[in-house]
C-alpha cells in the first residue's frame, strides 16, 4: 500500500512500513528451524522437546497456512522469490494425500459427493497418531489419534490462504477454488440459520455475522 501510493511512499509512512516489514520477517525467521520440506511440499513441525504435549509433530493445517499468508504478503511487498516458493510449497502440502491405498484419506483434503472439498483439522501423524518407535515426540511418546473434520472457525484461516494463493497464482487452482466455494455454499451457507461447526456441514450453532467472516470466497 505504501509503496504503491506516492503520497505515502516517503518520510514517516515509509519508515513505518519498513519497520513493520522487518518485524514480519523477523517473526517468521524465529520459526525457520521448524520448517520442513518433502519434494514440492513444505510445512512446519513443532520443535521436539518444546513445552507442548505434541512436540515433534506436524502443526495443524491452519497454523502453517497462517504462516503461508504471511509469506504471501511478504512476497507481494518485496518480490522476494523464496517467499513465493514457500507459499506454493504450503499450498501443495495442503492438497497432498498419500497414494498408499492403506492410508486413511480422512487425514487429507478430499472431494465429497456434492463436489466440495472437506479436510481435517490436523494431518499426517497429527490426524492418525504415532508410535513410540518413531521417536517423533518426547513429551508424548505414543498417541492414538483419529482424523477430525476441520471446524469452521479454523477453516476461515485455511480459506483465506486458499483465496489469496489463488488470486496470486501460488499453488491453488481455479478447480480448487471452485471446490472450496462449494464447501462454503453447499456445506455451510445452505444450513443457515443453523451454522455448521464443521466444513462437511455437520454440527451446528446459531450464527452471527461475525461467524461468516473469512468464509466468503471470490
Amino acid at each position: 500500500l505504501v509503496k504503491s501510493d506516492p503520497s505515502l511512499n516517503q518520510g514517516l509512512f515509509l519508515n513505518k512500513a519498513a519497520e513493520y516489514l522487518n518485524a514480519a520477517i523477523t517473526a517468521l525467521e524465529i520459526h525457520k528451524n521448524e520448517w520442513e520440506e518433502i519434494g514440492n511440499r513444505g510445512y512446519y513441525r513443532f520443535t521436539r522437546d518444546s513445552p507442548f504435549w505434541a512436540d515433534g509433530i506436524v502443526v495443524p493445517n491452519n497454523q502453517y497456512l497462517s504462516a503461508g499468508l504471511a509469506y504471501l504478503n511478504l512476497f507481494l511487498a518485496t518480490g522476494n522469490a523464496p517467499y513465493r516458493d514457500k507459499v506454493i510449497q504450503m499450498a501443495n502440502n495442503f492438497k497432498y494425500c498419500s497414494s498408499d491405498p492403506a492410508y486413511d484419506k480422512q487425514a487429507c483434503l478430499r472431494t465429497i459427493d456434492n463436489g466440495s472439498y472437506i479436510w481435517p483439522y490436523w494431518w499426517a501423524e497429527g490426524a492418525l497418531g504415532w508410535k513410540a518407535e518413531s521417536g517423533l515426540s518426547i513429551n508424548t511418546k505414543e498417541a492414538t489419534m483419529s482424523p477430525t473434520v476441520e471446524d469452521t472457525g479454523h477453516a476461515a484461516i485455511d480459506l483465506a490462504f486458499a483465496n489469496e494463493a489463488f488470486a496470486n497464482d501460488m499453488g491453488i487452482t481455479a478447480e480448487d477454488i471452485g471446490r472450496f466455494n462449494l464447501t462454503v455454499k453447499n456445506n455451510i451457507l445452505s444450513k443457515l440459520p443453523n451454522f455448521p461447526d464443521k466444513v462437511d456441514g455437520t454440527g451446528s450453532f446459531q450464527a452471527s455475522l461475525s461467524d461468516l467472516n473469512g468464509l466468503a470466497l471470490a
